[in-house]
């Protein structure tokens, strides 16, 4: 079984594939190919809440599940407030074929879909982002649109 972690995905993922990637799975999923169940929430310790999101893919065979916590009061001790990973399965025998630390795939996975909206939705000549928030996702979301724009400016609120 592979493992893969956050700094291992930072050098192997670039955001122009990711952005094509992504497009191409919104794609899949508008078409039926994919089995994409509703996000399941168990809320726990307060304000903490567990999230778990499967999901299948009969074209590419295999099948993932992701699990992220959200722990809004982890900031107060230095910690992470989205700890996550992803698992995929083999498609016929079920058997773990690798587990991915989930923090920098989330964020550029949430982003890589900021990428396809711009070059979908965007002017071509488009070359300011406005950004609302500035955390880990703001990050992802600029890298995402940087790699489908030439962005000359960058507001954030």
């Amino acid at each position: 079984m592979l493992y893969i972690n956050a700094e291992e995905q930072e050098k192997l993922l670039n955001m122009e594939e990711v952005v094509d990637a992504v497009a191409q799975s919104l794609r899949a999923y508008s078409e039926g190919k994919t089995d994409t169940p509703l996000r399941y929430v168990l809320p726990f310790n307060e304000d903490n809440r567990y999230l778990v999101m499967p999901a299948l893919s009969d074209e590419l065979k295999i099948v993932g599940l992701k699990t992220v916590t959200v722990a809004p009061n982890n900031s107060k001790q230095g910690k992470n407030t989205i700890v996550g990973s992803v698992i995929l399965s083999d498609y016929e025998t079920g058997e773990t074929l690798a587990v991915l630390e989930g923090s920098y795939l989330t964020k550029i996975r949430t982003g890589a879909i900021s990428g396809v909206a711009t070059q979908y939705l965007a002017r071509n000549d488009a070359s300011t982002l406005c950004v609302i928030g500035t955390g880990d996702q703001a990050q992802g979301l600029i890298e995402a649109v940087l790699a489908v724009r030439d962005i000359k400016r960058i507001q954030c609120f």
